[in-house]
């Protein structure tokens, strides 16, 4: 049978469906080499390809590593960090009860984990500070080790729990089936409450508290256990009042861990064994109601009606810091003072305040397996500072080590009073850690406290920094609430007046201040340059002035609320002032008509090695600067996200930015090289040991070493306003002189390594939700004397070279528009000499502008996406050119004096060239090319060919 010809596929059809193919292929090269521009920067990254190529004209006999490694191999590294850690979560643990001395445990105990943090335990936070938790060890596996016997069953139960975090199973589904596992392992139980700490989101006030679960695993273990510890693996302060013994009887001890990071875990076992004595203190109060404190009351954001608009962009919610400066302590330690002195209506029969039904344990509060002693306290006057002395015997019968605080109490005077200048009943002003003291044995302890801690700010009158007349007190305590009744004991009150336990007046030294100063201090210090007003924009009554910060004068009549009214969804509302809405539009850049054209692209090929160790102010910049164009200085300054780009003119090479306060994350760092994850920086502030911070700040310089990492986005110099902050684990403490102590030391030691510190974030990001844009508002003394305080002691004790903008404003003006926070505040009054970076800005939300943020002088935005923050052709616009220039000095100073110029001398010279995936880019596009071109040119003949045999057919007919 004959077969029948196979049907040839029509021109038509075949060019169709071919074409199709070869126009996809088209639209996905080009639309993947468009997004390969686009974010060049974090694929060379993450790559871990090079976009400079170094040469050498000299013999190699030079020494150019100007920052070197004190070890020998990264093996060694390794050991120190993972020993170093594990001392840190060892003194930074705080045994906060310890009743019929529970702890420490026998090893060889039988103990049962409850909760599901006993099998997910919490090691970091998440978001920016998160870090690689697979290298950890689990709780079970670290008592195990110290010889405990873990229940297997039940913590067979929480491993494979489909329960997260903070959202605990109903242990009514589970315990029936390990009821035999736990009367077996019952020599004690250790209930784990966990906290995650997140990027980007908040705690919920029921987050601050037990779930029903919670207590019902609490009650459990209570019922069936004689003896039940309680472990805190979070970073925010959760109420803890259910743990009191009237509650539960047989809950004994409770202990705060924090998150301990990759390697801390084994100390926290051996604290429960004894082998480590905690030493700790706690960084933030904790109240039994969380919502007892002002700040905490008034925590959520409002929304303005009116500001919503396109040239305002995402920047329609506020929030109103109606506490001023009571946060913490500073707000329950000062009414309690108050209310025993009968004044600012501190308690009334219609608010009554009873200090012990408010506070459970107070700031700076931590217990030890043995007890210490104070003698021979003195107080004296050594010209600018003064000296506190005491000597610390342990009287116990374990060796330890203790924590000498003191504190001082400025005197709040009529004039304040009238001026509303808010004086804190007690202030933290000093600290020190004793070593380690064997029963019997004593130090003794001397700490300097400069007398520029008595001033404090006066907005409403003298626009500076006052000292008032009066009697200063400074007193030592366990804690600041025994310091408070120490100085209160001096001034001589007892129980009989309302305190709750009579102090000691020997631990009590006293200033007088003969007259009222308000000029000593209105220029600073360092720099002696005026300080006067500069935030009165970030003041709600400079839009209403109707508005009333809480104030001590008037406890109950000052009690802040939420800004504006609340609408039907439960959030608040507020109409913003026309001058409000002018001044929010944050694209406030104006052209100074003064101004004059800087030299650029002189040609001279300078290199930026010469500058090393140089002044800021040295002349001899001023022929750096000059040899930078235009588009160089416009890519480095818009282009920053995790580099500053490398610049030919000058053989400036790239340098490398990465996060975050819990060590150099791997992310985005293709290296063979794995850095350590340490403990969060509370847990770190917790062991009140500056000489930890120290090293703390030398590890991760090291590591910077290791991988090539120069900037850190880190420490986290923000605040703890209230307990509901989600990143509170980046940062230190409610209080700003223990955040400021330790963060001055952190960075002094990643310094000595050739490491520049980026704190972040500058300033008032005590929240995150709605931070893009919000509209925050506070008094100039509370700015001041508590937000800004831990960035100024970086800066002063320490020299810091970097700080990173937040996304939230100041009032109404984005913190990296502020010029008044950038440019008169940081550089005029503080003499900082750095970069100022902004926060993520790829995203570009539109409300970071380049000119604004130039002109104020933010340096570099945190930006990879090449088609964002473009700036067009400046290079006839003076204002924008000079601000280029000063932010390009501020880039080169930090990095030309980091690890950055390891290898480079003036013999080297650095060239920008295209990163090898780059060439394989070119090389696929290319071949792609022919396959296209190919294929159009198969797609035309084929065609073409069948159109002849058509003809040839046709003919035949």
């Amino acid at each position: 049978m004959e077969k029948k010809a196979k049907k040839r596929m029509s021109n038509k059809a075949f060019a169709g469906i071919w074409g199709t193919v070869l126009a996809i292929l088209l639209i996905v090269v080009l639309v993947g080499n468009y997004f390969a521009m686009k974010y060049t920067t974090i694929i060379t990254r993450s790559l871990g390809h090079t976009t400079t190529k170094v040469t050498t004209t000299g013999d190699g006999s030079s020494d150019n590593e100007y920052f070197k490694s004190d070890y020998s191999s990264h093996e060694e590294l390794v050991d120190h960090e993972t020993e170093f850690s594990k001392q840190l979560v060892a003194e930074g643990i705080v045994l906060m009860r310890n009743q019929d001395n529970v702890l420490p445990l026998e090893s060889g105990k039988k103990i049962s984990l409850f909760g599901i943090g006993s099998a997910k335990f919490v090691y970091s936070g998440l978001g920016s500070g998160a870090i690689d938790t697979s290298k950890t060890t689990s709780l079970k596996d670290a008592l195990e080790a110290e010889g405990f016997q873990v229940n297997p069953d039940l913590y067979s139960v929480y491993e494979k729990s489909e329960a997260r975090v903070g959202k605990e199973e109903d242990p009514s589904t589970y315990l029936d089936s390990v009821a035999d596992s736990v009367k077996e392992y019952s020599d004690a139980a250790i209930v784990v409450i966990s906290r995650n700490g997140a990027e980007a989101q908040d705690l919920t006030e029921d987050q601050l508290s037990l779930s029903d679960a919670e207590m019902s695993l609490v009650k459990y273990a209570n019922d069936n256990f004689d003896d039940v510890i309680v472990m805190l693996n979070t970073a925010n302060a959760i109420e803890m009042g259910w743990s009191d013994s009237r509650f539960f009887p047989n809950i004994k001890a409770c202990m705060w861990v924090g998150y301990p990071g990759q390697e801390g875990i084994t100390s926290i076992a051996k604290a429960l064994t004894g082998e480590v004595n905690p030493s700790g203190r706690l960084v933030d109060t904790y109240a039994y109601d969380s919502m007892s404190a002002p700040a905490t009351q008034i925590f959520e954001y409002g929304e303005w009606t009116n500001t919503n608009n396109e040239e305002n962009g995402p920047k329609n919610a506020y929030t109103v810091y109606g506490e001023s400066i009571y946060i913490g302590y500073r707000y329950y330690e000062t009414r309690y003072e108050d209310t025993v002195l009968g004044q600012g209506n501190a308690s009334t029969a219609d608010s009554e305040y009873d200090y012990n039904k408010q506070v459970q344990y107070p700031f700076g509060y931590g217990i030890s397996y043995t007890q210490f002693d104070y003698s021979d306290f003195s107080l004296t006057e050594n010209g600018d500072n003064f000296t506190a002395q005491v000597t610390v015997t342990n009287s116990g019968d374990v060796a330890g080590k203790d924590v000498v605080e003191v504190y001082f109490q400025s005197p709040y005077t009529d004039y304040d009073r009238e001026n509303l200048v808010e004086k804190s009943a007690v202030e933290l002003c000093g600290f020190e850690k004793t070593g380690e003291l064997a029963p019997g044995e004593s130090e003794t302890v001397s700490i300097d406290i400069p007398k520029e801690t008595l001033r404090a700010y006066d907005y409403t009158n003298a626009k500076t920094y006052i000292v008032d007349d009066g009697t200063y007190y400074f007193a030592i305590g366990d804690d600041c609430h025994q310091a408070l009744n120490n100085i209160l004991a001096a001034k001589g009150y007892t129980t009989a007046d309302g305190m709750d336990a009579d102090g000691d007046d020997s631990l009590v030294g006293t200033y007088e201040q003969k007259e009222f100063d308000n000029t000593t201090y209105a220029k600073d210090a360092a720099t002696g340059n005026e300080i006067t007003n500069q935030f009165d924009y970030g003041n709600i009554q400079t839009y209403d002035d109707s508005y009333v910060y809480l104030t001590r004068n008037d406890w109950t009549g000052t009690w802040p609320t939420i800004y504006g009214e609340p609408n039907e969804k439960g959030r608040y509302n507020a109409e913003a002032t026309e001058e409000f809405v002018q001044l929010s539009q944050n694209n406030i850049y104006q052209d100074d008509p003064d101004a004059e054209m800087p030299t650029t692209n002189s040609g001279d090929n300078i290199n930026l090695i010469t500058m090393r160790g140089k002044d800021y102010d040295d002349e001899e910049w001023d022929a750096i600067l000059d040899c930078l164009t235009v588009d160089e200085m416009v890519e480095m300054v818009r282009l920053g996200g995790w580099q500053t780009m490398a610049i030919d003119s000058i053989s400036k090479p790239m340098s490398s930015d990465q996060d975050g306060p819990a060590g150099i994350s791997g992310e985005l760092i293709m290296s063979d090289v794995d850095c350590m994850g340490y403990p969060n920086q509370e847990l770190l502030a917790a062991t009140w040991n500056k000489e930890l911070a120290l090293e703390f700040g030398k590890c991760i310089g090291e590591d910077g070493l290791s991988v090539n990492v120069q900037g850190w986005y880190a420490p986290g110099a923000g605040t703890h306003r209230t307990p509901l902050g989600g990143r509170n684990f980046e940062y230190y403490s409610e209080d700003t002189y223990l955040a400021g102590s330790m963060c001055a030391n952190e960075v002094a030691g990643a310094q000595s390594k050739g490491m520049y510190c980026y704190l972040k974030h500058l300033v008032l990001n005590d929240q995150e939700q709605r931070r893009y844009g919000i509209s925050t508002f506070t008094t100039e003394q509370a700015l001041r004397e508590l937000y800004l305080t831990p960035f100024e002691m970086a800066v002063k004790d320490a020299d810091c070279h970097g700080m990173m903008a937040a996304f939230n404003g100041i009032g109404g003006i984005w913190c990296g528009a502020s010029k008044e926070l950038i440019t008169n505040v940081l550089g005029n009054e503080w003499g900082f000499h750095g970069i100022i970076v902004t926060d993520y800005a790829s995203a570009n939300d539109g409300y970071m502008f380049i000119d604004a943020g130039l002109q104020a002088g933010t340096d570099l935005w945190l930006n990879t996406d090449s088609e964002v923050y473009k700036m067009g052709d400046v290079s006839d616009n003076a204002t924008l050119v000079t601000a280029l220039r000063n932010a390009s000095h501020d880039i080169l100073y930090t990095v030309v004096n980091s690890s950055a110029m390891n290898g480079i001398d003036e013999n080297v010279v650095v060239k920008k060239v295209l990163p090898l995936w780059q060439y394989w880019l070119i090389a696929f596009d290319i071949a792609m090319a022919v396959i296209i071109i190919g294929g159009v040119i198969l797609i035309v003949r084929r065609c073409r060919k069948n159109n002849k045999i058509e003809i040839v057919v046709e003919e035949k007919k």
